[in-house]
């Protein structure tokens, strides 16, 4: 049973880690002017948040698109890849993760985003 606890806790502490690395934060909620995570306005700081969100995504069951690796073979941390190769990879990724959460829950999900002041 102490085996299972420690099991337990160790995937708690991982998943946690996991979390952070895509929205790093650790409320519930985040401020909504805040510029960081996949919701970062910067490409380097949300490229650096999509690996994390791809791994996550990458232990879902369905069936990976084709450029599914692209962001993780490839150092798209570059500015030249925003808007081409890193572009095309963070689509897909947000593809896959509102297809596959529709597929399972049958409802679209919330995507994670920056509001701006006016």
């Amino acid at each position: 049973m102490a085996e299972l606890d420690a099991a337990r806790a160790q995937h708690r502490r991982n998943h946690i880690t996991l979390m952070n690395g895509i929205f790093f934060y650790h409320d519930i909620v985040p401020h909504p002017n805040h510029d960081f995570g996949i919701a970062a306005m910067g490409w380097n700081d949300r490229y650096n948040a999509l690996k994390h969100f791809w791994a996550l995504l990458n232990t879902w069951p369905l069936q990976k698109p084709g450029i599914w690796r692209r962001g993780v073979d490839m150092d798209l941390s570059h500015k030249r890849f925003e808007m081409t190769e890193g572009a095309q990879w963070e689509r897909m990724l947000a593809e896959y993760y509102v297809q596959s959460l529709f597929s399972v829950l049958k409802h679209a999900p919330s995507l994670p985003c920056r509001l701006h002041s006016a």
